[in-house]
């Protein structure tokens, strides 16, 4: 007869491990309480020069911050409920109080003035968030979470691969192959980028029309947007022959799609939009491709060779023959961006693309069934273009990632499915 416990797996005891703490690089003190907006401003400055892309009030716990991907605590108070509330009175204004413990989640956008720091034209630069707050199941009964997302104060530059032999990480810089810059910018037709949520897509962007106000690019004009938030603020950067004037869906215009037909009655030089995220949208988009406008849009797909089948699963049946012509007809190139671990613990954009010339272009519109797009796009890049391999081999050959990273990268070649 075996004993009592046979069969029964005990687990050793293992030594308990605390999230880290971040290394304070202000005069930042937590308080015993959040009572006072200026012990929540000390900490969003103590967020910015760490570097952290997003901060997490969570009742309960300690407020943390996530810097290149890995979780750290700001603060070794919980903070409870009603914290959580006046701190999102504070960033969002008192009826956002009074929505979330109904159930409503909240989004807000919310600006701290840098202390010294000036624009070009002499206002104080501000430093902005976005706030999402929801409610939660604490405890039996609910708590709240608020999400702070960091958004730059200023556009990133842009800094061209052909001109760098040091590829490792600059503050306030994004690097890209000059081919794509330019094949990003002609006299009309879409470029569209796509990605996974939180991959860079709009960084990249940022940095691109950064290019183009500070730069020579053929486009010049009118540059006007459709964001959802605007993340990056371009009324603080001057230019001799542009401007950038940015909308907010939801708060300036109610959609996407009415947002794109009405940058077009406004002679732009470029229309950049934030998602292409329905039919309204992408109906918009080929509309003033068509007509003769560059127009730039993000498309969650997971590489290149999902942006056509997601667009097209846009429309209805009927009209995909029509659209998919449509599609091909004006597009000028497409690009997938996704983020890799680097050897020092950052994280670095993957991208990938296929410039949409003649001889592609030509490819593409002999193919009669639609289901044959994404296998012949992943044909062609491989061809003509920069697939995720190539990419992650060229990461791994400038000593960026690990070869570890570098297979994980290849391995997901080929899905069409967003995030």
């Amino acid at each position: 007869m075996g004993h009592p416990n046979e069969g029964i797996r005990t687990i050793a005891p293992t030594l308990k491990r605390e999230m880290p703490l971040v290394k304070m690089v202000t005069q930042f003190r937590e308080p015993a309480r959040f009572n006072n907006k200026d012990d929540l401003q000390d900490l969003l400055f103590e967020v910015l020069c760490n570097g952290a892309s997003d901060t997490y009030f969570t009742t309960g716990r300690p407020v943390i911050c996530d810097i290149h991907g890995r979780m750290h605590r700001l603060t070794s108070k919980r903070v409870d409920g009603q914290e959580c509330q006046q701190i999102l009175s504070w960033l969002a204004g008192d009826s956002s109080v009074a929505g979330l413990t109904g159930g409503e989640p909240q989004v807000a956008a919310y600006s701290l003035p840098d202390k010294s720091e000036r624009d070009d034209f002499g206002e104080k630069v501000k430093h902005r968030f976005r706030v999402n707050g929801s409610r939660i199941l604490y405890r039996g009964g609910y708590g709240f979470q608020i999400v702070l997302r960091t958004l730059a104060s200023a556009p990133p530059k842009l800094i061209y691969e052909e001109d760098l032999d040091d590829f490792r990480y600059q503050p306030g810089s994004i690097f890209l192959p000059r081919a794509v810059m330019e094949a990003a910018c002609p006299p009309d037709g879409c470029f569209y980028m796509s990605g996974a949520t939180g991959t860079g897509k709009t960084t990249t962007f940022a940095a691109m029309m950064n290019e183009i106000v500070t730069g020579d690019t053929p486009i010049k004009g009118n540059i006007v947007t459709a964001e959802s938030p605007v993340e990056f603020v371009f009324e603080g950067l001057s230019s001799w022959h542009s401007l950038v004037v940015q909308s907010e869906v939801g708060r300036d215009v109610k959609t996407f799609g009415a947002a794109v037909r009405d940058c077009m009655r406004r002679h732009p030089a470029l229309i950049v939009i934030g998602e292409i995220r329905d039919l309204e949208t992408a109906d918009a988009a080929l509309e003033a491709a068509n007509t003769g406008h560059p127009v730039w849009g993000t498309v969650h797909a997971n590489d290149v060779s999902g942006i056509i089948p997601r667009l097209i699963s846009r429309f209805p049946m009927e009209v995909r023959d029509a659209k998919l012509f449509d599609i091909l007809s004006t597009a000028r190139l497409f690009a997938n961006q996704m983020l890799a671990r680097t050897v020092d613990g950052r994280r670095t954009p993957i991208r990938s693309y296929l410039v949409v010339d003649k001889r592609v272009r030509e490819h593409l519109m002999t193919i009669k069934e639609p289901e044959r797009i994404a296998s012949e796009v992943m044909q062609l890049q491989e061809r003509y273009g920069v697939t995720k391999r190539k990419a992650a081999d060229t990461a791994l050959r400038r000593g960026l990632i690990s070869h570890e990273e570098a297979a994980r990268i290849t391995a997901t070649e080929g899905g069409m499915d967003g995030s």
